[in-house]
Formats: structure tokens, C-alpha cells, sequence
């Protein structure tokens, strides 16, 4: 086997075993969880903003990212059903919290749009297990 195999062989070994660690597994969600939760509560003079997403859009995109990250994970058990809840309140939450934070505000419509973004993150996540399993089946006929 030439080095440069080798050396992939085992990078690809390293990777999966990283990627099936239960260490690994809790910090992922573990730091986007707070990352949403930091960026939520800085106070909103501080907060950076992406230029040209409306703030919905970012919300939908932060969710989005976190509940497909989660539910893409090999050891992830929780029906997706709950997934959606336990991120659809963590974001209600957030927005209360807001209350309290200079220079922020709650809104109905930031809500709805992380709710929205948890909801396609979980769908995306089960399209690509879908499409990821068929194509293991399809290889191993």
C-alpha cells in the first residue's frame, strides 16, 4: 500500500473514532448551544450581525445548523419530536431572557424563525441519514 493511502487510511480511522467518541458527541451540541446562548444575551451593541441576512434569517440559520449538527450525530436518540421541543423552548427562553438585556428585544418573529430553523435542521438531518443509509444499502448489494 503506497504512504499517501496509508496515511489517508489512517486519518479516515482517526476521524471516525473522534467522531464516535461520547466526549465528542456532547461537546458538539455543548458549544453551539452556548454559542446561540452567548451571541443571544451580549448585549445588542456588542452582538455582531451578519451584513447582509435580515435577523430572522439569522436565527433560521443558527437553529438550522445546531438541530441538523445534533440530530446528524451517531448517538443521537431523542425523537425528533422532542429534539424540536427542547430547541423551540431553549430559544423561547432566550428571547425572554432578552428582557433583561441591554439594548435588546424580544420578538414573536425571532422566535418563530429559530422554531422554523430547529424544524429544517431536523428535516435536513433525516433526508441526509435517509439518503446516507440507501447508498450504504445500494454498496453492500
Amino acid at each position: 500500500m503506497p504512504l499517501q493511502s496509508r496515511q489517508a487510511s489512517k486519518l479516515a480511522h482517526r476521524l471516525r473514532a473522534l467522531l464516535a467518541a461520547r466526549w465528542f458527541q456532547r461537546l458538539i451540541p455543548a458549544l453551539l448551544l452556548s454559542g446561540i446562548a452567548i451571541l443571544s444575551l451580549v448585549p445588542g451593541d456588542l452582538r455582531p450581525h451578519a451584513p447582509i441576512l435580515p435577523d430572522a434569517y439569522e436565527h433560521l440559520l443558527a437553529y438550522a445548523l445546531t438541530a441538523f449538527a445534533i440530530a446528524a450525530l451517531p448517538s443521537h436518540t431523542l425523537r425528533s419530536r422532542w429534539l424540536f421541543a427542547g430547541l423551540a423552548a431553549y430559544a423561547g427562553l432566550l428571547e425572554i431572557c432578552q428582557f433583561v438585556v441591554p439594548n435588546r428585544t424580544t420578538s414573536l418573529e425571532d422566535f418563530l424563525a429559530s422554531s422554523a430553523g430547529a424544524a429544517l435542521g431536523i428535516l435536513l438531518a433525516g433526508v441526509a441519514r435517509y439518503c446516507v443509509l440507501a447508498t450504504l444499502r445500494l454498496i453492500s448489494d
